[in-house]
């Protein structure tokens, strides 16, 4: 799935209004810390969903804390690639949406 960024300009009359249609779409984020065994944050680990049913793909890299985020992911399962190695999840009502 790719997404579009769309830069309007608008002009505001004093006085009046201008209208502006903003779309909007349910997601979700998912973040996290990736450690090691020792449970040490790993800085620069890939991290990469995959749902499964429509094969949209979200990219992560951790920051120097272990953190990563992966965003605009939509309901359903996925798999997880931390450097090449899978774990599946459950994206859920129960998780807050965006």
């Amino acid at each position: 799935m790719y997404y579009i960024q769309i830069a309007l300009a608008i002009e505001v009359v004093a006085g009046g209004y201008t209208a502006v249609l903003i779309p909007l779409f349910k997601s979700y984020t998912l973040s996290g810390v990736i450690t090691d065994a020792q449970s040490e944050p790993i800085s620069g680990a890939r991290v990469e969903a995959i749902h499964t049913t429509s094969q949209q793909r979200s990219f992560s890299v951790t920051n120097d804390a272990g953190i990563c985020y992966l965003d605009r992911l939509q309901k359903g399962k996925y798999i997880i690639y931390i450097n090449g190695k899978n774990i599946s999840i459950l994206i859920n009502a129960h998780f807050p949406a965006l």
